[in-house]
């Protein structure tokens, strides 16, 4: 058994995101999650808003992941309203806690969703399974 030398192989996922994908230089069996993700009805305009500028970008989020993603938005919306609290009375010490709660969850979606940097380096996007038929080879 040989190892490979050098550094560890970037996932292609992550050239996806980057926009460094190159077909010739990566291949073309790239598998995209399947499954469209519905926006919920927010009463949040933060959390809408922030729905609307990541689902487009999230080609790994399956429909599955879609009520992580939904809660994620909301622990951000609900980070921005006690922002604002804590913005104009920044003595408030129940202002203060909500923001850095809040600020904490939102933060612990962003990771099981792949938003961070670091986290988006693990991103695995599974192949398809076979069809059960093995190719002979010569």
């Amino acid at each position: 058994m040989s190892k490979k030398s050098g550094r560890p192989r970037k996932p292609v996922a992550l050239h996806i995101l980057e926009g460094t994908f190159r077909s010739d230089r990566h291949g073309d069996d790239v598998v995209r999650a399947s499954g469209e993700v519905e926006k919920p009805h927010f009463t949040n305009a933060h959390a809408s808003d922030l729905w609307d500028r990541l689902v487009d970008k999230l080609f790994w989020v399956k429909s599955v992941d879609a009520a992580m993603l939904q809660t994620t938005c909301h622990f951000y919306g609900l980070y921005m309203a006690a922002y604002e609290v804590a913005e104009n009375d920044p003595t408030d010490r129940d202002a203060r806690t909500a923001v850095t709660s809040y600020w904490a969850k939102f933060e612990k979606g962003c990771s099981v969703l792949g938003l961070n940097p670091s986290d988006r380096g693990r991103l695995q996007v599974e192949k398809p399974q076979s069809s059960g038929v093995r190719r002979r080879e010569a």
